[in-house]
């Protein structure tokens, strides 16, 4: 009599398991479902590891199919691909839902719980890739550009709203908006400061208009 094969279901469960079977990897997810989408360069300044062992958590993401990656060499951007997360919050639910068999009280406890951060975690997930405003700061890495950069995540803590900051350093990438003199603030496509720095008021003031 043949063994009995893993079904395709039980395959994916282990694969998605494993993935959120390390801590710095739990990170990269959570920093990655902030973004639209996130330089690997960007990630390892955000973690306690060295950027040849982000490689290996990002390749073990990637397998498992829970992110994926656009190569433009010399750097490589991941995001979260959202149709496996939404495949693995639907498999883990149908997998913890299957507890009603097990009879011992204590590891039904146990169960509940795990069941209730993987779900949790998972909402987070969602929560932070709700994001109503995009904002860029366009600026190859001067001083006032990192200081321009510093201040709106200033304003947009103070503020509380959902929005994705993303840091525009590629010189073709600034010029398309038609900037002459950096640094510069672009929100949800406009472009509303240049040439100069603003505190977080004037930046808090520019968002509120948008």
């Amino acid at each position: 009599m043949s063994k009995k094969k893993y079904t395709e279901e039980q395959e994916k469960i282990a694969r998605y398991a494993k993935a959120l079977s390390h801590p710095v990897q739990i990170q990269i997810l959570e920093i990655l479902a902030g973004q639209s989408c996130c330089y690997s360069g960007d990630i390892v300044d955000d973690l306690p590891i060295a950027r040849s062992t982000l490689s290996q958590h990002l390749s073990e993401l990637r397998d498992s199919g829970l992110i994926q990656g656009e190569f433009n060499p010399p750097k490589i951007k991941y995001c979260i691909r959202r149709e496996n997360w939404e495949e693995a919050k639907l498999l883990f639910g149908g997998f913890f839902e299957k507890k009603e068999n097990v009879k011992c009280k204590t590891w039904n406890v146990e169960w509940d719980t795990l069941s209730f951060y993987i779900q949790r975690f998972a909402l987070d997930i969602n929560n932070k890739n709700n994001i109503n405003m995009e904002i860029k700061v366009l600026g190859t890495g001067c001083a006032k550009c990192k200081t321009l950069e510093k201040s709106t995540r200033e304003a947009v803590a103070e503020l509380g709203i959902d929005a994705n900051i993303e840091k525009v350093e590629d010189i073709v990438k600034i010029m398309s908006y038609g900037i002459m003199h950096t640094p510069a603030l672009v929100i949800n496509g406009k472009v509303v400061l240049s040439g100069r720095l603003a505190n977080v008021n004037e930046i808090k003031d520019l968002i509120k208009k948008q």
